[in-house]
């Protein structure tokens, strides 16, 4: 058996060949295809509309440009059956195709829309969506039990709002298939296991965006009875803001993204920080102006005290002043100044008050201003006393 070479091609080539091949092949230049249309986004910056038509088994990526966009005799919506004709387009750098839809016709609601519109009737008939169902969640979680796929942006753009604001919350990744046929089931077991451990006072069941498609699992009855059922607190952040699936209905708050699910139970501990904050800057304010007026008190007291003192000190210098020219006056040394003199009896120190005091050769010491005169009494003579 003889072996041939392969033959080899850039990845450039080969998309280039497999581009050449399908655009031009008349076989797929002029083709219709019926299904359901799904995930529809509009693209304003392109003028271009891109969707999925599906059979219920298998999908078929669209792209519809806004020229081709005006001309349908309807709006295309999410849910509908149509039928598209147009030509197969390769993307060359994306190795990718799409359907390039030309033109549309209506045939009405979808199979897979009639079925979930029948299953929402349903379960809006018995109940299961009423608001007296619901349970309030709690203003201030202790313990959230997060039903989600571990490591998914979805997970990381919850905690990281929770840790932010409410870094007290504990929060315990519950691990669950959120796409695909084993969804449904591992989402309720999941949900099982939340409602039985006692340590969770909410729940949250959480998923990114995806195309309807990959968000269908979330309109399993099944999963839509559990979450009903369940008497904790249930949070359901399912897809983007437009996305809503059965699960939404019937939890008792749906939340338009993983953030916002995130600011939803954080929401009170976030303003009560808040309260506390201005509180705490209130007080300090307060405190201060407190501060500042009893600083302004202290220093006109002190002021006052100051002065009370100054006036004291001075009249307590004058007063010493007249005091110390009194004692000055009576001071029998300050007469000596004047030209007085002071005489004792030399030997005894006895001062000498009367001619009787002495006799002839007692010797008398006289004091006066600059010394003493030592001298001896050679005679006394009385003195005549004034009638």
């Amino acid at each position: 058996m003889t072996q041939t070479t392969a033959l080899h091609y850039s990845v450039g080539e080969l998309n280039s060949i497999i581009k050449t091949m399908l655009e031009e092949a008349s076989f797929f230049s002029n083709i219709s295809v019926s299904g359901e249309v799904s995930n529809l986004k509009h693209y304003a910056l392109g003028k271009q509309t891109y969707f999925n038509l599906s059979d219920g088994t298998a999908q078929l990526s669209c792209v519809l440009y806004q020229a081709q966009l005006n001309t349908l005799p309807f709006p295309l919506k999410n849910g509908v059956s149509v039928t598209v004709q147009g030509k197969l387009k390769v993307f060359h750098r994306k190795g990718s195709y799409v359907f390039h839809v030309f033109t549309a016709t209506l045939n009405g609601n979808g199979i897979a829309h009639q079925q979930l519109e029948k299953l929402k009737q349903k379960l809006l008939k018995e109940g299961l969506f009423d608001a007296s169902n619901k349970v309030a969640l709690p203003k201030y979680p202790k313990h959230i039990g997060l039903i989600t796929s571990p490591g998914s942006a979805a997970q990381h753009d919850f905690l990281k709002i929770t840790q932010c604001t409410a870094p007290c919350i504990d929060i315990t990744v519950i691990p669950a298939v959120m796409q695909g046929h084993n969804c449904a089931p591992s989402v309720s077991k999941a949900l099982l296991y939340a409602q039985e451990n006692p340590d969770y006072d909410a729940i949250v069941l959480l998923r990114g965006g995806g195309s309807a498609e990959d968000l269908s699992a979330f309109n399993e009855e099944i999963l839509v009875r559990l979450i009903a059922q369940c008497s904790k607190p249930i949070v359901t952040a399912i897809g983007h803001e437009i996305d809503y699936t059965l699960v939404d209905f019937a939890s008792d708050q749906r939340a338009e993204t993983p953030t916002a699910a995130a600011q939803l139970l954080a929401s009170h501990y976030q303003s009560l920080s808040l309260h506390l904050r201005t509180t705490l800057q209130q007080l300090s304010q307060r405190l201060e102006h407190i501060l500042l007026m009893k600083k302004e008190e202290l220093k006109q007291n002190l002021d006052r005290s100051a002065l009370l003192i100054n006036t004291a000190i001075t009249e307590k210098k004058s007063q010493f002043k007249v005091y110390t020219a009194r004692l000055a006056n009576t001071n029998p040394l300050q007469k000596l100044e004047q030209g007085f003199s002071i005489c004792r009896i030399a030997v005894e120190g006895v001062p000498v008050r009367s001619i009787s005091d002495v006799g002839i050769r007692t010797l008398i010491e006289t004091r006066v201003s600059d010394g003493v005169i030592i001298s001896e009494v050679t005679a006394v003579t009385p003195v005549k006393s004034k009638k």
